[in-house]
């Protein structure tokens, strides 16, 4: 069966993980940057003789920072409320902002970097954080909007131009997201990351070998990725070149045994070599690990139908059914069903 272009295990960052903090050595350097520079505007603009509330916040705000480098999110909001409490007017909002969004907590790290942009509105790795919000939270013109306000104030953040081809990616807008990602690559070439997004987006233009080009050389960059062999697989399996796609996903599952799509796709190769012992091996190891997979079960209920396993092909395919496929495989699975004459 040829992959449906909506099949999710194509996407890079499908399945569910807790939201990304993006190098965060340089999310901590920013944060600091931006407390220096509001702290030295205070101190500036402040009489002498005047006390001087800042530099307790900017004291607290410190201690936020280290607690945010060691990943204690909730003791970072801690130091940065009592910045707050001392300066309300400070750059302290993005540093809580960022801690909520590393917990999860959408709804208030988009208020805090909403805040922060209202005081100080002509920073761009603000509006890049609040970006990642929006995208977070699915909503994709909004993360392009202000995509594009950073990259008007700093054109030269590679991160920029990837995110937002990420966006463009998920809004299927493929030109554009080539485009971002070509920009980013030209602004760092070392980003794993730019080219395999970049790969994916040319295998859903269908321009294959500018795909398996930028696979190679996202692998060549972060060569111990489990997810880079499974998508290179992928590719060498919609070219038919099932012995590379094969070496690909074992590799990926050496890499990482609990990667569920590694198993899936190397169960595909095994039934379309007519090897259904090892397909059924592997289907079984991915719904073990992904319980909620649709297309393993799908390919299982194949399988099982090849084996004359009727019953437990007819289970699988309604169990597919009911975890809401993409309409290209839930037609197909409805017409295995009756092939076994059962109504879907």
């Amino acid at each position: 069966m040829e992959m449906s272009m909506n099949e999710p295990d194509i996407n890079p960052d499908e399945q569910q993980k807790p939201p990304r903090i993006r190098k965060s050595v340089a999310i901590i350097v920013s944060l600091a940057v931006v407390v220096a520079i509001v702290v030295a505007l205070v101190l500036a603009f402040l009489p002498s003789n005047e006390s001087n509330p800042s530099s307790e916040a900017e004291e607290y705000a410190s201690l936020g920072l280290e607690e945010f480098s060691i990943g204690n999110y909730s003791g970072a909001i801690y130091y940065f409320n009592l910045s707050i409490e001392f300066d309300p007017n400070g750059a302290y909002y993005s540093g809580r902002g960022m801690a909520y969004y590393a917990l999860g907590q959408m709804s208030k790290a988009l208020a805090d970097i909403d805040q922060s942009i209202q005081l100080n509105p002509d920073q761009a790795i603000t509006y890049l954080w609040r970006g990642e919000i929006y995208y977070q939270l699915g909503q994709m013109e909004m993360a392009i909007a202000d995509y594009n306000q950073s990259i008007a104030l700093d054109s030269s953040d590679a991160d920029a131009y990837h995110d937002r081809g990420v966006a463009y990616y998920r809004l299927g807008e493929m030109d554009s997201a080539v485009a971002d990602f070509s920009q980013a690559i030209a602004l760092d070439a070392n980003s794993s990351s730019c080219y395999m997004w970049r790969g994916m987006t040319y295998y859903n233009l269908s321009q294959m070998d500018l795909a398996l080009a930028d696979l190679n050389q996202s692998i060549a960059l972060s060569p111990y990725d489990a997810e880079l062999y499974c998508f290179r697989g992928i590719i060498y399996y919609d070219l038919s070149q099932m012995t590379q796609a094969l070496t690909d996903f074992n590799q990926s599952i050496e890499l990482d045994p609990r990667y569920a799509h590694g198993y899936y796709w190397r169960g595909k190769v095994h039934y379309g070599l007519n090897e259904m012992a090892p397909a059924l091996a592997d289907l079984n190891q991915s719904i073990e690990l992904r319980s909620n997979y649709a297309y393993a079960y799908q390919y299982r209920g194949m399988v099982y139908q090849a084996l004359g396993e009727e019953e437990l092909a007819i289970a699988d395919y309604q169990k597919c059914l009911t975890l809401d496929p993409d309409d290209e495989v839930r037609q197909e699975v409805e017409g295995y069903l009756q092939e076994l004459g059962v109504v879907p």
